[in-house]
């Protein structure tokens, strides 16, 4: 929570002065020092910081920082949040008392060790007769991956829950401890008071390393690909995921069907291209003309909004053309103009 950036820097700096200037990984240097102050285990330690981050509540320095920090960023920016879609209960399984519904990320964004996701939920229909929401997650096999990767022990799955206000920019903690949920292990849930009106209802996912599990970082360069990805069920009771984050259902008003032969052009245009904000600043951003893609060394994210009806067919090729222009010195002479092509649309099976 609050401090967790500010100890991890001060632990990074003892550990680069104990080493002569030389830096390890910083999950790495963490674990080896006990100095910080920091939870029992790494898993308590990411967890935590997902949690808090639902609220981007990282400052260390008073409450001025706090508002600078949402200030710069909106905690409920939908691109935040990972869809939901309804599905069936892992293994036959139930929780909570066996009333409510089961569901699952929509696999748009794939959780990693150590990574997290964030859903939002909102209160379904009219206030339940005592008072009270549940919330429990079950924890699958993961998928994916590749040796050696593939063959460590499977991550932890931590579940926090946070409320926030966007009128007052304050944040609230209706569940104290965090879930924590295994592989092979049942449903961890928690109850609590049903959110009040106006509140944001949030939960974070972190994969962490299981308990008592050595943490060994992965070699520099290796690919997301080759590490497994966390899989889990939530359950709702008197919950459902927000209208505005929830997985489309099935296509709707719009949606691109494909062609009996599978060759699909998708049309752009400015109004369908939608830029992911940055929370350290930069990004990418819409001009009014074209987008600009960002400051020089920064990866960033352009979605293309648009639903396709693809139900039953398989994606099995991606590729687009594309017009930059270089240079934004302010003299005309500076810019230049390029094309580039790739070879086939979007294919499909």
């Amino acid at each position: 929570g609050r401090g967790t950036a500010h100890a991890l820097w001060h632990a990074d700096r003892r550990q680069r002065q104990a080493r002569e200037g030389a830096s390890l990984d910083m999950l790495s240097n963490l674990v080896g020092d006990r100095r910080a102050l920091l939870p029992a285990d790494l898993a308590t330690l990411l967890g935590e910081f997902a949690r808090a981050s639902l609220t981007l509540d990282w400052s260390h320095s008073g409450e001025a920082h706090a508002a600078a920090l949402l200030s710069a960023a909106d905690p409920l920016d939908g691109l935040r949040f990972t869809p939901l879609r309804q599905s069936e209960p892992p293994g036959g399984q139930g929780a909570g008392g066996g009333d409510g519904t089961w569901w699952c990320p929509d696999g748009s964004r794939p959780l990693k060790r150590c990574g997290f996701a964030c859903h939002r939920l909102e209160a379904l229909g009219a206030p339940p007769a005592d008072g009270d929401c549940e919330i429990a997650i079950s924890a699958l096999p993961p998928s994916g991956g590749a040796p050696p990767h593939s063959l460590a022990p499977p991550c932890d799955l931590l579940l926090g829950v946070a409320e926030f206000d966007p009128a007052t920019r304050t944040r609230h903690t209706p569940v104290a401890e965090l879930l924590r949920a295994t592989v092979g292990g049942g449903a961890a849930s928690a109850r609590f008071p049903r959110p009040r009106p106006g509140l944001a209802c949030l939960v974070s996912v972190c994969a962490a390393p299981a308990e008592h599990a050595d943490f060994t970082p992965l070699p520099w360069g290796a690919s997301p690909a080759s590490v497994p990805s966390a899989s889990y069920r939530l359950h709702l009771r008197h919950l459902t995921p927000h209208h505005a984050t929830a997985a489309p259902s099935g296509p709707g008003p719009g949606a691109i069907a494909v062609p009996a032969d599978g060759v699909m052009p998708v049309a752009s245009g400015l109004p369908r291209l939608k830029p992911r904000p940055r929370l350290s600043g930069g990004g990418a951003s819409g001009t009014g003309v074209d987008v600009r893609s960002g400051n020089p060394g920064e990866v960033n994210i352009v979605d293309v909004a648009g639903y396709i009806a693809g139900q039953g067919r398989t994606l099995v090729g991606v590729s687009f053309a594309y017009r930059y222009v270089v240079g934004f010195s302010g003299n005309a002479g500076n810019c230049a103009l390029a094309y580039r092509t790739s070879p086939s649309p979007l294919t499909f099976l």
